[in-house]
Order: structure tokens, then C-alpha cells, then sequence
């Protein structure tokens, strides 16, 4: 299908609310959506083939059969790793919209109980190497609409650590990878990605996952930006705000929620260190 011809398609669709969509048309327009799920027309993309997998998934118009493989489709080098390394490059569009659907499945997932052990492993594994790899991490761009590939991840890793049958081990892994892309240097996250980042480690903590991961992570970060306060390296400056912005959020967040106070207390003790010279505390 053209890419006219599926706006206009999509357009007719959720105006009817999906109510004169075909069986026999689920599939093919499936294929459609996915054929454009990195288009550079946030029209398109976002409010017209996000929405409407949007609908169509949460709404259960697809077999389990065709989630799994609408996930592994997704998961896989033509989406969610399509152009990974690049920057500045409207490759980022399709892997940030993929995860977006993994996020979507993943959710029904938690109800249905569909996806296997090795499947969750899979996903699992794919998404964090897709987290530590991911370079672009622009917000909202001009013209093109939202990119924000770090904030739509996010979203995918806390319907992951919810799911009933992942182990133990792959939330540590997960965490782990969380705070280290929060050091992120080479470009400012500007666009609140830390506060989306932040959910997926409060639902981590929420699973009795050992705080210590945590808090020793936040103690060795915050002495290596004490010790790295007069660099003048542009790439020091950026990590440093990044993780400020990560630990703020992560206080406030748990603050909110009256959660895990020892994790506060580090927090706090961190930006502490962290902000060190400008306390003029010896």
C-alpha cells in the first residue's frame, strides 16, 4: 500500500473507530504500518500508525500468534537496530517507533501470557544492547515531530521488568544499563528522558530487586564527577548534567511515593558530593 493511501486508510479507520476494519485486512495493514513505522511525517507516523497499533493491540483485534510475531519483526536488525551508530540521522524514527511496539506488546503480555521464557530473554537481550547502543538521542525535531528514542525505550523496559516470567538477573542487567546510559556524555538529554527513565527503576525496586546495585552505582558516579568538576571537557559538562537531571528525578519520584528512603538518603548525599565546590564544604 502507498503511503497516501494508507493515510487516508488510517484516517477512515479512526474516524470509524477501527469498526469497518476487516479480518482480512488486519494483516496487510499491518505490513503497511510497519512498511512506514520510521516515516519522517509525524502525521503519519506518530498520530496515525502508532495510534492505531495503539488501538489494535491493546484492544486485542490480533491473535497471540501474530503479536509474537509482529514482536520479533520489531525486535529485530530491520527496526530496532535499523542505522544504529548513526547520529543526526532520520534512521532513529523507525527504531524509536519499534520500540514503541514492543512496549505495546509487552503490555499485553502481562495479561495474556503468551510469550515464552526464551522469548522474554530474547527481548530482553535485544533491548539493552539496543540501549547501549543508541547514539541519537534528540527529542522533539523540527518538522519531523518526536524522535526521543531514549524516553520510548524507557517505556519499553518498564513493561519488560513487570513481566511475571523475567528473571531476576535480567532486572539487575537492566538496571544496571539504565544508569550507565544516565552518565550518557555525548549529547545533553533535554526533552525529560530522565523522568521517563526513572519509572522503569521504580518498578525494578517495586519487584524487591537488592537496592545496592543502585546505590553503590550512584556512590561511584557521584565520586568520579567530584573528582571531575574542573574539567573543562565539554563531554565531563554533559555527563554531569545528565545525571544530575536522572538523580533529581529518581528523589523526587521516590519522594512522591514515600519509597525506598535509604535510596533518597544516597541520592541526596550524592548531589552533595556532586555539587561539592559550589557548597564551599571542605
Amino acid at each position: 500500500m502507498e503511503k497516501s493511501l494508507l493515510k487516508q486508510r488510517l484516517l477512515e479507520l479512526k474516524y470509524n473507530n477501527f469498526q469497518d476494519l476487516d479480518v482480512d485486512e488486519l494483516l496487510p495493514l499491518m505490513n503497511a504500518m510497519l512498511k512506514y513505522i520510521g516515516d519522517t511525517d509525524p502525521d503519519l507516523r506518530d498520530t496515525l500508525i502508532y495510534s492505531s497499533f495503539s488501538s489494535l493491540i491493546l484492544e486485542g483485534r490480533y491473535s497471540n500468534e501474530n503479536l509474537r510475531k509482529l514482536l520479533v519483526t520489531s525486535v529485530s536488525n530491520d527496526y530496532l537496530f535499523y542505522g544504529i551508530g548513526r547520529r543526526q540521522d532520520d534512521s532513529v524514527f523507525k527504531r524509536s517507533f519499534s520500540t514503541l511496539i514492543i512496549a505495546l506488546i509487552l503490555h499485553v503480555n502481562i495479561q495474556k501470557n503468551f510469550l515464552s521464557l526464551v522469548d522474554m530473554e530474547e527481548v530482553a537481550d535485544r533491548l539493552i544492547n539496543y540501549l547501549e547502543k543508541e547514539v541519537d538521542v534528540r527529542g522533539l525535531v523540527d518538522e519531523k515531530g518526536w524522535a526521543h528514542s531514549i524516553a520510548h525505550v524507557a517505556d519499553a523496559m518498564d513493561e519488560l521488568v513487570n513481566q511475571k516470567l523475567l528473571l531476576e538477573s535480567y532486572r539487575k542487567k537492566v538496571m544496571q544499563t539504565i544508569i550507565n546510559k544516565m552518565c550518557y556524555d555525548d549529547d545533553y538529554y533535554l526533552f525529560e528522558e530522565n523522568e521517563r527513565m526513572v519509572v522503569p527503576v521504580i518498578s525494578i525496586l517495586r519487584q524487591g530487586t537488592n537496592q545496592f546495585l543502585l546505590i553503590e552505582g550512584i556512590r561511584q558516579i557521584a565520586e568520579d564527577l567530584r573528582e571531575k568538576y574542573s574539567s573543562d571537557e565539554k563531554s565531563c559538562l554533559i555527563y554531569r548534567y545528565n545525571f544530575k537531571q536522572f538523580l533529581q528525578s529518581l528523589y523526587f519520584h521516590l519522594e512522591a511515593i514515600d519509597l525506598c528512603e535509604d535510596i533518597r538518603r544516597e541520592v541526596k548525599k550524592a548531589l552533595k558530593v556532586i555539587n561539592q565546590p559550589y557548597y564551599a564544604i571542605t
